[in-house]
């Protein structure tokens, strides 16, 4: 059976024939020739599809699983894979493909087994149907028939998925669609957009429109806030189509403003989640320093700062979370002795981002809160600061006895991520810490679950990653962890080793710690015998076992970290691990020595005060030390980097307190710290750069121009986009044009991002905000049948229709066999054609073929002397044929033909006739 993807494009047929006819060739072979030429290529352009047999069919089921999805299309969804799963056949398959944001095979091909659920996905900001349709075709080998099932709303974030219906026709694989849909929004009320100017000075006036639009005349309330705090509130009707709601405003400070508009219909609104629309605007002036300390109050460093001119906002990490946003008002952030645990993943993450991609400064401080036993080892943030916190063995003078007990119960084989579980996370943290230790130390690794495995036995450290790959074996393998026989089990370990201080990590589900009884009397033997107890607990202070674990690290005289984000594990076994080691806090008094690396940043190199204690660490490649210890550790205390586009320091002592008082009573201690911080903050703006950035949709033109041409202006410029979820998207900006540079982004989801550019070497260039007013997924629909619509046309340009009874799938008419496009193999014979056609034309085969002679023994059937083109004398003799044909039926003897006595050049029977000829011409054109 032969098809054709694009039968339409047949009629091509017809310009295609009169052109062949205006340009044919007298010769009957290079007509033929020419004329095949043009079939195979139009024929091509209509896709011709041939069937070969096969065996068995596959079925790859598309399943929507976007925010704007039911909650019940997901149960609906694995039904109707259940069906399809129970009704194969033999050499039958089924695949799982998910729709969002972008596609992902939940499943691939399958003859066995069920599906047990989808992995993750649900709620995704985007629908890119076009791609979920392209890589479910390409999960069908051409061999074998098969078919496409789309579940789906049919509303399409990310252009229109029509070609990939048409590249499944072109395969003959059919498409079958099932609405999963919401019921359909016909009085619907949404907050279209926020119309604010992309940036102004502080305190600068402005005005700006909401934009509301409302399916009916509706009645409701509205409230506009900027930050989270309430600007103005309403009441109003609102009319069909859009309405403008006019607002005035002034930012007090430099940074990002955050406006949100938000509408309330009542129980009504089929929609809700478009109630809300946001913008930003960005203020341009004079940023100032934030300080994060442990009570929020002024201290003496940030009063210095203060004094020495700079504007300074001091609070708590717990009053004011990092992020991107609020971190836009800064030019730099202190870290005055503050706990790691303090600012979250999210607040560390988002600081990297500030200091790297938005050329921010950082300065952190010492004390018993900061650096290594502050928790910043293996952190997010370390990458960024300028000193490492490793443990050296070198630079220890005791030992540590380690056992690490794992729980490895069912819980712990959920996925954090794709083909990431909680206990791989556990097993490299465990990884970690066994890699900060030295042959001094020894270590045991114990897995539990109803029972203890020792994995590792208690032995010194000799090679700390054949150790790391044993552990890393580690599987959940079901129950819950038995605490009890878990802490008999390291405390008979740690018996065998020779170190004094002996210490265990049980790590544990905040959630899920069972046998608790007889675990106080234990520890208190425990404690006999020199061991410590710490936990680590995956989980909140607020779950069912976490007081149990809270008085099991008191009573064991260790310490209890809990966190719900398991990447944060290897962190915490790190900290966890140099706390017990103590080894990472120095608490002697130590004098310090400047350094002429001081002069640098243009301070004094003379003296420098002693340190009544000091975190130990140790200078990074590429940074420069300015303040050294002068006791055996010849340790870091002043060091100093350019980070990405920003600037990091670091001060070892601590800053005020007990063991903080000699370098504030110290002459240069304002100076000092004042210089530091102006140096992490000093970031010149780059000159003769301009930036903006233009939404459109869900999407944002990146503008970037240069004030003149330069030679050595690069091809690309690098950007970052900081995401509203936290996340960073990398950009590259191409050059469009002698100044100008230029980049396409996409937001995935509701929010503000921030962009920064990279230009002349080093500096940041930053961008006005771009917001998405709320999720694609709830953009307001004009017409609330377009996804049904949607997915009807994908149906009908595919070969397919709605879905029916699930098993009849399998008992297609086109069962075991498969559709092939023969495109390219007719477009290689257009182009063999081509050759020989030009062939024959250039070396005249086709003119020699026609002149062989012929049964009437002619050349190629010619009149002798006539020409190939029917010019010269054949043409001449048609003219007076009419005329001698005439005398002929009257009786009269025909007459010759006429003289010629033109001015063509056709052929003449002489030497002499063609110089007379020329002799002829040449004389009328002398007039002679």
């Amino acid at each position: 059976m032969i098809g054709l993807l694009i039968p339409e494009l047949l009629l091509l047929a017809l310009p295609a024939a009169a052109l062949w006819w205006l340009t044919r060739p007298p010769e009957r072979m290079g007509a033929a020739v020419r004329a095949l030429l043009l079939a195979a290529v139009v024929l091509a352009l209509a896709g011709p599809i041939v069937q070969r047999p096969a065996t068995g069919r596959d079925v790859v089921v598309v399943v929507d699983r976007s925010a704007s999805m039911p909650a019940a299309s997901q149960t609906r969804a694995e039904e109707i894979i259940g069906l399809l799963e129970g009704s194969r056949g033999p050499g039958d398959r089924v695949a799982v493909v998910r729709v969002g944001e972008q596609a992902v095979i939940e499943r691939p091909l399958s003859e066995e087994g069920r599906f047990e659920g989808f992995t993750a996905g649900e709620g995704e900001q985007g629908s890119d149907i076009g791609a979920s349709l392209d890589l479910a075709l390409s999960l069908i080998p051409e061999s074998r028939a098969g078919s496409i099932v789309l579940l789906s709303d049919g509303r399409a974030t990310e252009g229109s998925p029509l070609p990939a219906a048409r590249r499944a026709a072109s395969r003959q694989v059919p498409i079958h669609v099932r609405h999963l849909g919401r019921p359909l929004a016909r009085e619907d009320l949404s907050v279209a957009r926020l119309d604010l100017p992309p940036a102004l000075d502080v305190d600068e006036p402005f005005q700006f429109s909401g934009w509301v639009r409302a399916d009916t005349q509706q009645e409701a309330d509205w409230v506009l806030t900027r930050d989270g705090s309430v600007l103005s509130s309403g009441r109003q009707v609102f009319e069909p189509g859009l309405n403008r709601l006019v607002f005035r405003d002034a930012l007090p400070q430099a940074g990002v403003g955050v406006y949100q508009l938000q509408v309330s219909a009542g129980q009504g609104d089929p929609q809700p989640q478009n109630n809300v629309g946001t913008g930003a605007v960005l203020a341009e002036g004079r940023r100032s320093i934030l300080v994060l300390n442990d009570s929020g109050a002024a201290s003496t460093l940030s009063q210095a700062l203060e004094q020495g001119g700079l504007e300074v906002h001091v609070a708590t990490p717990e009053d004011h979370p990092l992020s991107a946003l609020s971190l836009s008002r800064y030019r730099a952030v202190v870290l005055e002795n503050v706990d790691a645990q303090r600012l979250g993943l999210e607040g560390m993450s988002a600081l990297r981002s500030f200091v790297e991609l938005q050329g921010g400064g950082l300065l952190m401080t010492g004390g018993h809160a900061s650096f290594g036993v502050g928790g910043y080892h293996h952190s997010t943030l370390e990458p960024v600061l300028p000193v490492s916190m490793e443990l050296k063995q070198e630079h220890r003078k005791v030992g540590m006895a380690l056992s690490v007990v794992l729980d490895r119960s069912g819980s712990m084989a959920a996925e954090v991520q794709p083909g990431l579980t909680k206990m791989d996370l556990a097993n490299d943290g465990t990884a970690t810490a066994i890699r900060m230790l030295s042959p001094i130390d020894s270590v045991s690794v114990i897995a539990v679950d109803s029972a203890p495995h020792v994995i590792v036995p208690q032995a010194p450290v000799e090679d700390p990653d054949a150790m790391a790959a044993d552990v890393a074996r580690i599987e959940s393998m079901g129950g819950g962890i038995y605490t009890r026989v878990a802490l008999e089990a390291a405390h008979e370990q740690l018996l065998k080793a020779p170190q004094r201080n002996k210490h265990v990590i049980l790590f544990s589900d905040a959630a899920d710690s069972e046998q608790q009884e007889g675990v106080p009397g234990l520890l208190k033997t425990m404690e006999a015998d020199g061991v410590t107890v710490s936990v680590i607990a995956l989980g909140t202070k607020q779950d069912i076992d976490a007081a149990f674990l809270l008085r099991t690290a008191k009573q064991g005289g260790g310490e209890a970290w809990f966190t719900q984000s398991p990447a944060d594990l290897p962190r915490l076994f790190a900290l966890d691990t140099l706390v017990a080691a103590r080894s990472a806090w120095v608490e002697s008094p130590t004098a310090a020595e400047p350094l002429p690396s001081l002069l640098t940043l243009g301070l004094p190199t003379q003296s420098f005060p002693t340190l009544p204690a000091y975190n130990l660490v140790w200078p990074k490649p590429g940074a420069t030390t300015g303040v050294q210890t002068l006791d055996e550790n010849a340790a870091v205390v002043v060091a100093w980097q350019q980070a990405g586009l920003g600037r990091t320091a670091a001060y070892t002592g601590q800053v005020g307190g007990q063991q903080g008082r000699p370098v504030v009573a110290w002459g240069g201690f304002s100076r000092f710290f004042v210089t530091l911080t102006r140096w992490t903050a000093l970031q010149d703006p780059p000159q003769d750069w301009y930036a903006e950035i233009l939404g459109e949709g869900r999407h944002g033109v990146m503008r970037v121009e240069v004030a003149e041409s330069r030679a050595e202006l690069p091809g690309t410029l690098p950007a970052a986009m900081l995401l509203p979820d936290g996340q960073t998207q990398s950009v590259r900006l191409q050059r469009v044009g002698p100044t100008r540079y230029e980049a396409r982004v996409a937001l995935p989801a509701q929010g503000v991002a921030l962009a920064s550019v990279q230009v002349d070497g080093d500096m940041a260039l930053t961008l006005p905000p771009l917001a998405l007013p709320h999720s694609p997924e709830f953009a307001h629909l004009e017409d609330p049948e377009s996804g049904r619509d949607t997915m009807d046309a994908l149906a009908r340009v595919s070969g397919g229709g709605p879905l029916g009874q699930v098993d009849a799938l399998w008992e297609a008419s086109d069962s075991g066999r498969a559709g092939v496009v023969v495109t390219k193999p007719l477009i290689a014979a257009a182009l063999v054609l081509l050759l020989l056609e030009i062939a024959g034309r250039r070396l005249l085969l086709w003119g020699r073929i026609s002149r062989r002679p012929s049964a009437r023994g002619g050349r190629g059937g010619r009149a002798e002397g006539t020409s190939l083109m029917g010019r010269g004398p054949a043409k001449r003799a048609s003219k007076a044929a009419p005329e001698r044909l005439a005398k002929v039926s009257e009786g009269q003897p025909a007459a010759p033909p006429p003289a010629d006595d033109s001015d063509d050049d056709g052929p003449q029977d002489g030497m002499g006739s063609a110089l007379d000829r020329a002799r002829s011409k040449a004389g009328r054109k002398l007039k002679r």
